[in-house]
């Protein structure tokens, strides 16, 4: 049986409600900066919830 991928999602910032989306704070533990990206700082995180780390970067629009 072959593995299945779930079907991609196709959509743009214009199609989201960024008002209604949760504020990260406290969902997320930062560990340290890990560099400079083109439009932000990029951050090893934490989620709080799993505790899996993951990176994430902080846009300045």
């Amino acid at each position: 049986m072959a593995h299945q991928m779930p079907p991609s999602v196709n959509c743009s910032l214009d199609d989201i409600d960024l008002t209604a989306l949760k504020d990260p704070a406290g969902i997320f533990e930062l560990i340290e900066v890990v560099g400079n990206g083109t439009y932000g700082q990029v951050y090893k995180v934490r989620f709080s919830i799993s505790f899996q780390t993951f990176i994430s970067q902080r846009c300045v629009i």
